[in-house]
């Protein structure tokens, strides 16, 4: 499928418990001084590291390549998708949070030839059964 290399900020709402709007309202100010903080320069890693609430704010908010059928909520996967490789998006809502991403690279859907999924094949067989397989 394709796919696009994430740069991701989240300032997030609490999913034990309905957000107030006080919460929602302090998450929304949280990712939208990030976004300042990324388009007056500042480095994504540092900012990333400040700001976010996201598992991947300690590797500078890199969240690596996500594809069009990832788990993760599908109004960042849309933003994914639709703005400019370079780009700072606008601040984006979904039900965990408030988020903030840069996309530095896309890959376009493309069918594998048989010589590129040949190594990967073996490779996933020697992994998952390869193992457990007795000589004979």
């Amino acid at each position: 499928p394709k796919s696009a290399h994430v740069l991701h900020i989240v300032a997030s709402l609490p999913t034990d418990r309905l957000p107030t709007a006080e919460m929602r309202a302090e998450a929304r100010r949280k990712a939208e001084s990030a976004r300042q903080h990324l388009l007056a320069g500042e480095p994504f890693g540092q900012v990333a590291a400040r700001f976010s609430d996201g598992v991947a704010a300690h590797r500078g908010g890199d969240l690596s390549w996500i594809v069009t059928e990832s788990n993760l909520p599908p109004e960042l996967i849309e933003a994914a998708f639709e703005i400019e490789i370079g780009e700072i998006s606008q601040v984006i809502e979904s039900p965990l949070g408030y988020h903030v991403i840069k996309i530095l690279e896309r890959r376009p859907e493309k069918k594998l030839s048989y010589e590129e999924v040949e190594p990967l094949v073996e490779t996933e067989l020697a992994t998952s059964v390869g193992s457990s397989l007795e000589p004979t």
